[in-house]
């Protein structure tokens, strides 16, 4: 992107306003360019990398030892769900994913089970 110091510099070159105007409308398009070329740079890497088995993001939480055990305790309702994350050292929200994940992975229904 071209600063506004940089298009001054221009204006002060470059006489003429129409000429002046013409190198923005150029710098712009080569600006442009440089950003395409960038972005089909990095989306051929992303594409290689996972080709590669690349695994991106953050990765998935491993289920405690308990899990199971609690995870049956918790949907008899004989404990909740905060203290089942409590006995299982995790907060909260990471025992709901746990629990949406497992339910998906056994084929459970969440309204079911």
């Amino acid at each position: 992107m071209i600063t506004q110091q940089e298009m001054d510099t221009i204006r002060r070159i470059i006489d003429d306003e129409e000429r002046s105007q013409a190198v923005f409308a150029l710098i712009e398009e080569l600006e442009q360019q440089r950003r395409d070329q960038n972005h089909k740079r990095q989306a051929d890497g992303i594409a290689a990398a996972r080709e590669r088995g690349v695994r991106f993001g953050r990765p998935k939480m491993a289920y405690p030892k308990n899990f199971e055990g609690i995870y049956n305790c918790y949907k008899s309702k004989a404990i909740t769900g905060t203290h089942a994350a409590e006995v299982l050292g995790i907060n909260r929200n990471s025992f709901r994913e746990l629990v949406r994940r497992y339910e998906a992975e056994k084929g459970i229904s969440p309204e079911k089970a």
